[in-house]
């Protein structure tokens, strides 16, 4: 496991998908950032706020997938790996409330 996992693991938040449980942290994804990942077209069509789920590299967290956090229903718009090295070391989902 590598230190982002072990973060992601310790301090991450539960969320389900299709009845199954994952852990992640949580932050709201700044429109600063939202133009990095997202088109244009997205951008305007997403309900905000919009939040970023940080996962470990090993989440099968998928785009379209319906994501149940704190008892709200959240539709993935996008998943990134983040990579050091060429390995991918943890993911950034984001995410919208349906």
């Amino acid at each position: 496991m590598n230190c982002f996992a072990g973060a992601v693991s310790r301090y991450g938040e539960t969320y389900t998908i299709s009845g199954l449980g994952h852990t992640g942290l949580f932050d709201l994804l700044p429109d600063d950032d939202a133009v990095d990942v997202l088109t244009s077209t997205q951008i305007s069509a997403a309900k905000r706020p919009l939040w970023r789920i940080w996962v470990a590299h090993g989440d099968t967290t998928a785009v379209s997938d319906t994501v149940v956090w704190q008892s709200t229903n959240y539709n993935v718009l996008k998943v990134i790996d983040v990579r050091l090295y060429g390995t991918t070391q943890l993911k950034q989902v984001v995410i919208e409330e349906i």
